[in-house]
Parts: structure tokens; C-alpha cells; sequence
């Protein structure tokens, strides 16, 4: 996905929910102390920004402390997804 954002010539009218959890997984490739999931998402932010993406009007980020990817997880952000999507 990253590549595909970064070779986009022309910014999409799209909008991008995105969300972590803290403990989504365990895998650190580049021993920085952060999960790799959290450091993927946020170098994808940082692609879809550089494509001319605005935080929060376009982006929206959410990280979950302690969640994982699982149901219970993106419960917890439910409601703030749906307020995002569709408004109050």
C-alpha cells in the first residue's frame, strides 16, 4: 500500500479511517521499540500526507493502548469511527 500511494499522481477524493492497537502483534523489525504495525501505519500516513492528505479532516488515526486485532478492540473505537464517517 505504501508503494501504491507514493506512485499515485493524482490525490484520490477519499477519506482514511486507520487504527492500531498497541498490541496488535510483537514483531519489531527495526528494534525501535515500536510494534511494526504502528510504525507501517504511520509511515502510511506520512505517504497519503505527502500525496497531500490533511490530519484530521482526511486521515483519521486512532491507536488503541493495550488493544489487539480483534473484535473487542475495534469496539472501543466504534463509536468514534461512526461519528467520523456519518457525523452526529
Amino acid at each position: 500500500m505504501h508503494q501504491v500511494i507514493k506512485e499515485t499522481k493524482t490525490k484520490p477524493a477519499i477519506n482514511a479511517w486507520l487504527q492500531t492497537g498497541t498490541k496488535d502483534e510483537t514483531s519489531d523489525r527495526n528494534k525501535n521499540g515500536i510494534i511494526d504495525a504502528i510504525d507501517d501505519t504511520i509511515d502510511l500516513i506520512k505517504e497519503m500526507e505527502a500525496q497531500g492528505f490533511k490530519r484530521p479532516e482526511e486521515i483519521q488515526y486512532v491507536e488503541i493502548i493495550g488493544g489487539t486485532h480483534d473484535t473487542t478492540t475495534w469496539g472501543k473505537a466504534m463509536a468514534k469511527f461512526l461519528v467520523w464517517a456519518f457525523g452526529r
